[in-house]
């Protein structure tokens, strides 16, 4: 294996490793504020004493 082979597997895997992050970090984020979208109301309501 040459060493420019290696590095265009070396980039490949870095943008590879990137792309799973984000979507990730995506997936994540996503989950959290539909989360804290239904938990919010629910929350405020306890905290200023709601009807519920």
């Amino acid at each position: 294996m040459s060493t420019a082979e290696k590095k265009k597997l070396i980039a490949v895997l870095t943008y590879l490793f990137f792309a799973i992050v984000l979507i990730f970090s995506v997936w994540v984020a996503f989950h959290l504020l539909t989360y804290f979208y239904h938990e919010i109301p629910y929350a405020l309501d306890n905290y200023f004493g709601g009807s519920r």
